[in-house]
């Protein structure tokens, strides 16, 4: 007998896109579902249509809550579950017809699930990049937790999308999102890794995920650095109730993966004309900095201007970089 699979959308003013996330849905050749549409304050008509789908079809369940963002979303939705495994899908992507099928056909050999992606591009139709991931078996709770920041710096430990949790760890530990704007994902990822021992990852690159806009930096809030050198820390007391000690090449890579975010959060205060020197001079954010490394030019430059406190410098570079993305848009 199919195993019930729990499918939460956290939707916020999408309806441009929701129908054809719920039309890829409902068309799953995986039929054994429950859908559950949690509307987070949506004020465009999300709701109204979330509301003529769960009328043609009994699967679908819709949820109101004023607007708290997409991680209260998300608990709100894993409160009404039945199923024994859940997925979450964002209101505006969408996914092939057989993407819960490649999941659901090995649910019960590990306690994570994790798929590939493909990225859709809104301004640009034509670019679509998969995001795939070799089939991999990783047994054993020492080898899952050597294995977490080779996986979390391919970008596989990321976003709740394109993966398959079991609700009884989910219920078990008291896991939920934590209530921040940015990056909650990561943190609800991690804190359910702490418990696994077993992991999948599929070549499946189903899940086509929409790129909207130029650019997300101006979404990032001005002390988004502090969520940053939040989860920084807590990874590395993660590893510290493992009773491992994290790999010098480990720390690299997990500033490195960091860095571009520091960057990032100083070109959305460059932005909106707001001070960037509260983040350059935060001091997990100097150990992070400091300890990353690599070739990219524009990366190893900020890292020397930083070094040197050079504001000006760091500045100069990233108002370069914004005006360099500003120019690829128009080019198209």
């Amino acid at each position: 007998m199919s195993k019930l699979l729990s499918v939460i959308l956290p939707t916020y003013n999408v309806r441009p896109y929701l129908g054809q996330c719920l039309d890829s849905i409902i068309a799953q050749t995986y039929t054994q579902t429950e859908i559950i549409i949690v509307i987070d304050g949506a004020t465009d008509g999300s709701y109204e249509l979330a509301r003529e789908y769960a009328e043609r079809d009994s699967r679908i369940r819709v949820i109101w809550q004023e607007n708290a963002g997409s991680g209260p979303a998300r608990n709100r939705g894993l409160e009404y579950v039945s199923g024994e495994y859940v997925m979450f899908v964002d209101p505006d992507d969408w996914l092939e017809k057989n993407y819960f099928a490649h999941y659901m056909a090995v649910c019960d050999t590990a306690g994570l699930v994790i798929g590939g992606s493909t990225l859709f591009y809104e301004e640009h139709p034509s670019r679509q990049i998969e995001k795939k991931y070799p089939r991999q078996n990783i047994s054993g709770e020492s080898e899952a937790r050597r294995q977490y920041i080779s996986l979390l710096t391919k970008g596989a430990l990321a976003a709740p999308t394109a993966k398959l949790y079991r609700m009884s760890l989910i219920r078990n530990h008291h896991l939920s999102f934590p209530d921040l704007r940015r990056s909650q994902d990561m943190v609800f990822n991690y804190r359910y890794y702490h418990h696994l021992s077993s992991i999948c990852l599929i070549e499946d690159t189903g899940y086509h995920y929409r790129i909207i806009g130029e650019s997300q930096n101006l979404k990032l809030g001005s002390d988004y650095y502090r969520t940053l050198a939040m989860i920084y820390s807590e990874i590395l007391r993660l590893y510290e109730d493992w009773s491992m000690t994290m790999a010098p090449e480990d720390h690299t890579a997990l500033c490195g993966f960091f860095l571009p975010s520091v960057m990032a959060n100083c070109e959305a205060n460059l932005l909106r004309k707001e001070d960037i020197r509260p983040i350059l001079t935060d001091e997990t954010i100097r150990t992070i900095v400091r300890g990353a490394s690599g070739t990219r030019p524009d990366r190893k430059l900020f890292r020397w201007l930083y070094r040197t406190h050079c504001v000006w410098g760091v500045k100069l570079l990233l108002r370069a970089k914004i005006k360099a993305r500003k120019e690829e848009r128009r080019s198209g």
